[in-house]
């Protein structure tokens, strides 16, 4: 609820026209909603062995695409455009686009960098096993109730 940045940065680019997909949105990614982050700490609190790391996630994986376009759809009631741009191109591109637009414009953020292509067009995804089992972790909240929440603070 409330995200500052991936939705309104999103909403951005859609609006500017700027917006497209990497390699299809095709990769896949892990979520972990802010209440199953609160819980898993929680637990960690309680159940955790000192010393070691968890890692937590919602259940399954999903494409950046499935994601991100339910993500918009719920927190703006907009569906992002269908164009893609291939990794192949887009990264040299996002270099070049950095490059001239930091002796332009220093100041300001340029609309395409290579970080965001990395982030993608990289498949991302955590296996929370260790979580489930030492500290009995189980998401509070789905996916999908997470995204009707957010349509419930940010209604279209």
């Amino acid at each position: 609820p409330r995200d500052t940045s991936v939705l309104p940065a999103l909403l951005r680019m859609e609006e500017a026209g700027s917006f497209a997909w990497i390699d299809q949105g095709r990769v896949r990614t892990s979520t972990t909603h802010v209440f199953n982050v609160v819980h898993a700490l929680e637990l960690a609190l309680t159940e955790g062995r000192p010393g070691e790391a968890y890692f937590v996630a919602d259940d399954g994986t999903r494409t950046v695409r499935e994601f991100l376009s339910a993500l918009v759809r719920a927190g703006a009631g907009v569906e992002l455009s269908s164009r893609n741009l291939p990794s192949w191109l887009a990264r040299p591109l996002a270099r070049i686009v950095e490059s001239v637009w930091g002796l332009i414009w220093p100041d300001k953020a340029p609309p395409m960098t290579r970080f965001a292509i990395d982030m993608l067009s990289s498949t991302v995804t955590v296996n929370d096993s260790k979580a489930r089992t030492d500290l009995g972790y189980a998401p509070v909240i789905s996916v999908e109730d997470g995204l009707t929440q957010l349509g419930q603070f940010c209604p279209p």
